[in-house]
């Protein structure tokens, strides 16, 4: 009577198993099925003629291929940023930065009244420099 017992409950056991078996065997078959019929559709495009010149044909065309390469690029690109090895930012800035400076008041620029920065002189010339310039004027008239 125990044994009895024991393979009814061995049959129920293996009875679930099998539900359980068969319907991961549908959906896994059902996954392979849709991806089949979008390759199918997606090989149909490229290939049937449409016009007398099929998709594949028409897509040798260079700036197709550039498309497809800025596409791959940037989506290999997404795929890399998903890394854990990024770079921690950090709070402090960087060591190089120069450090602000403060003027004095003997370096700060003189302002009038209306708020306008007096410009340094823009060239200055040595006393050598200027007879030379003016030597070379007075040739030239």
């Amino acid at each position: 009577m125990l044994r009895e017992q024991r393979r009814r409950q061995g049959k129920k056991r293996d009875g679930k198993f099998a539900r359980q078996l068969r319907a991961c065997f549908l959906r896994c078959m059902k996954w392979l099925l849709g991806l089949m019929l979008f390759f199918a559709f997606a090989m149909a495009v490229l290939l049937l003629p449409i016009q007398g010149r099929t998709l594949w044909s028409r897509g040798a065309v260079r700036e197709v291929a550039r498309f497809v390469a800025h596409g791959l690029r940037s989506g290999w690109d997404a795929i890399a940023s998903l890394s854990k090895d990024h770079a921690q930012p950090t709070h402090a800035p960087p060591a190089h930065s120069p450090k602000r400076k403060v003027q004095t008041a003997a370096t700060a620029p003189r302002t009038s009244r209306e708020g306008i920065v007096q410009q340094p002189p823009k060239e200055t010339l040595q006393p050598r420099d200027q007879a030379a310039l003016q030597d070379l004027i007075a040739h030239s008239r």
